[in-house]
């Protein structure tokens, strides 16, 4: 038994692969554990990034454009620092490649789709990465049929690419078809169509692949993209013009739109698959009338979370042709021999040779190979994954849970939002011993372990849970697993700092807080705000009397595509529950007294994903004192993120983005100025682990960690029942 595993990683600075031996991935509800037997390099994909890894800075951002551009709007919205610590963060980041592979079901996921522990599987997918165990969402695990071997079924995934852009091509049968770029996916695309009835023409730079293609099935074919090919293409097609153009080739080379103008037939169809540059022959689409299509991976359900995290299907009536269907389906061809990989001349390495095999298959001579396998023969038959999502810990809690106690620190959860904030202000307390560092992927957790000197790494929060010597857990997962592991951190008798939002509903309030009565167990909620200091000086010169304290909190957040995390009202809960909570503790905070009532309301559209981007808060407090919240995802880019106004009995306090503040008593006005943007994550930490350390009452009590996220939950309440809620006091 063995709890590690490897795998391969790219350096994205350097553009060095290596091998690295990492923590056993984690399976779930919607999730499969499965020991890889084989798995495919997409020789497009994978060829390219490590490409653009070994490039130097500038060139990386001549390549990226349009990440350029996101850099900018960041440096405008978060300042120069803090930018440029998470665009160093991300390229020191090492990465996994790969999302084509088959092997053997180790541990089934709780869906009715999972499959028996055993199953011979092909996988797709982001998280079927080149490594001995993955742990893939249900939907893109498929059986493979009797009959065909491992190696085969590894192209499952790079197949159904190919397989859903014959689909967007709408090929019918005796349709004439060419297809421009005859790499793997190019090849698997000619046999596709192929064995969909079309005649093929196949065209590349390389003759010995138009020779390939033309032997598995192309008509005829052509080395180049000019004129004299396009009419070749015209009178291979009795002077008609191709009924479709599917391009496979990347390079970033315009010369495949223009010939597929060029060859197509009035009103024809060309479907881009691989890579080339998009510039748009206008006069020639314009006058046949052509439809462009991007053809978008492997088929329906790609980039859609319900789909893949979830395990949701769609009805087949109106959607037959999932991208798991698609690798259905091409299992299903190679099992009935219609087509046949054997004939690619795939050369097949152990994983441990992979590094030396990429660099052959990039070389430069125009040597490299169409395809590129890599298999597992030493991986473990029997490993040891991690805890099961929901099981029970059973480690009984140590007397004096707050009795003084070393600064032994474990942190779940490793996302870039842990390793910009909360991680430097962990290690700049003194004292700290590093302990285990948990994320989702392997890959991630032995990064941070290796960067930031933690004892051990895993992908299996019960190792924290576990271990004797962690004394502070540390939760920075994603929303909708904060609540399960506090209290599972508090059980096991640990000091827990967790990040907000507390829990995504009430009935997950209420069994946080009575695990912390039942364990007497400590925890905080991050609600940092509270600890900047522009927010200090301001409410020092309003003066410790609140009541009648007027707030009003202006956020301009800017909007989040409809597909981000946060949005997902089972995962992140919405802005409301996810951000808003910030607005709500800083609020009850300043008021220095308990909140009586609440009303919310959605100044958005109803009905988006994951509920309002934009709503307002109205809190009432016991002594007089209210609060405004003003939460905006429409506003510019360029005005302060958040603006704080505090104002009582002549005195206004103004905070503008934690940089600058000012403060209006009578005719005379003070300001300050802050160096760097400080919203107190620092403070927030620093202060807990010293409470922690010396046996004292945490910073933010229980009570209050609780009664802000209870407020929040009774504002999303108010807006879904359209009423002001009154708060009972505690």
């Amino acid at each position: 038994m063995t709890t590690s595993v490897r795998q391969l990683q790219l350096d994205p600075m350097t553009g060095k692969l290596t091998i690295q031996r990492l923590a056993v991935p984690q399976s779930n509800r919607t999730h499969q554990l499965v020991r890889t037997s084989h798995s495919v390099v997409s020789t497009g994909t994978e060829l390219s990034k490590v490409h653009l890894a070994k490039q130097s800075p500038l060139d990386k951002a001549k390549s990226r454009p349009d990440q350029v551009q996101k850099v900018l709007q960041a440096v405008a919205t978060d300042g120069i620092v803090a930018t440029a610590q998470k665009v160093m963060e991300r390229l020191s980041t090492p990465m996994g490649l790969g999302y084509s592979l088959a092997g053997t079901v180790l541990e089934a996921g709780g869906t009715a789709a999972g499959l028996p522990v055993g199953t011979r599987v092909a996988c797709g997918g982001a998280n079927a990465e080149h490594a001995e165990v993955v742990s893939v969402p249900t939907n893109l695990v498929v059986p493979i049929p009797d009959g065909v071997s491992m190696h085969d079924a590894a192209f499952a995934t790079i197949g159904a690419v190919a397989m859903h852009g014959c689909r967007t091509a709408e090929i019918q049968l005796g349709d004439r078809v060419v297809i421009v770029g005859l790499g793997l996916l190019g090849q698997l695309a000619v046999r596709l169509a192929v064995a969909a009835g079309a005649h093929v023409y196949a065209v590349d730079l390389r003759e010995d692949r138009v020779r390939l293609a033309t032997r598995t099935g192309a008509e005829s074919g052509a080395t180049g993209s000019d004129s004299a090919v396009a009419s070749a293409i015209l009178a291979w097609s009795r002077d008609r013009g191709a009924d479709s153009v599917i391009i496979t080739a990347g390079g970033g080379d315009a010369g495949p739109l223009h010939l597929a103008a060029a060859c197509a037939r009035d009103r024809a169809r060309v479907v881009v698959v691989g890579t080339p540059r998009l510039e748009v022959p206008r006069e020639e689409f314009y006058r046949k009338e052509l439809t462009l299509v991007v053809s978008r991976s492997y088929g329906p359900g790609r980039y859609d979370a319900d789909f893949e995290e979830k395990g949701y299907t769609y009805p087949e009536g109106y959607v037959p042709w999932t991208e798991r269907r698609n690798m259905e389906e091409f299992l299903d061809l190679l099992a009935a021999r219609r087509i046949r990989l054997d004939d690619l001349g795939a050369e097949t390495v152990p994983l441990e040779e992979a590094p030396a095999a990429y660099e052959r298959l990039a070389a430069p001579d125009g040597s490299g190979q169409i395809a590129l396998v890599l298999s597992y023969a030493g991986a473990e038959d029997a490993l040891a994954p991690g805890q099961a999502e929901g099981e029970a810990v059973s480690v009984v809690p140590p007397p004096g849970v707050h009795a003084p106690r070393a600064l032994s620190v474990s942190l779940i959860g490793a996302g870039n939002f842990a390793a910009a904030h909360l991680l430097p202000a962990i290690k700049a307390v003194a004292g700290v011993e590093l302990a285990h560092v948990v994320a989702t992927r392997g890959l991630r957790a032995d990064t941070v372990r290796r960067r930031s000197k933690f004892r051990a790494a895993s992908t299996d929060p019960g190792t924290v849970w576990s271990d004797e010597g962690t004394t502070v857990a540390i939760i920075a997962t994603r929303h909708d697993t904060h609540a399960r592991f506090t209290i599972d951190a508090l059980s096991a008798g640990k000091a827990v700092f967790v990040e907000k939002p507390l829990a995504l509903t009430e009935e997950e309030l209420d069994r946080v807080s009575e695990t912390a009565r039942r364990t007497g167990g400590r925890f905080m909620v991050g609600f940092n705000r509270r600890f900047a200091p522009a927010v200090g000086w301001a409410l020092e010169r309003i003066g410790d009397d609140r009541a009648d304290l007027r707030m009003h909190f202006r956020i301009a957040a800017g909007p989040l595509p409809a597909d981000h995390w946060l949005l997902d009202p089972d995962v992140g809960g919405g802005r409301l529950l996810g951000e808003g909570c910030h607005f709500v503790d800083l609020a009850c905070f300043a008021a220095a007294s308990a909140p009586v009532r609440v009303r919310a309301e959605a100044l958005d559209r109803p009905g988006r994903r994951g509920g309002t981007q934009d709503f307002l808060i109205a809190l009432r407090f016991s002594n007089g004192a209210t609060a405004t919240i003003e939460y905006l995802s429409s506003s510019n880019a360029r005005v302060a993120k958040e603006h704080l106004e505090f104002h009582r009995s002549g005195v206004t306090a103004i905070i503008r983005d934690y940089l600058d503040a000012e403060v209006y008593r009578g005719g005379r006005a003070i300001r300050k100025k802050w160096r760097s943007r400080d919203k107190g994550h620092r403070a927030e930490i620093a202060e807990f682990l010293a409470a922690v350390r010396a046996g004292k009452p945490t910073p933010i009590p229980e009570s209050e960690s609780v009664q802000s996220m209870l407020v929040t939950l009774l504002a999303s309440r108010s807006i879904a029942e359209g009423r002001t809620i009154a708060i009972a006091s505690a």
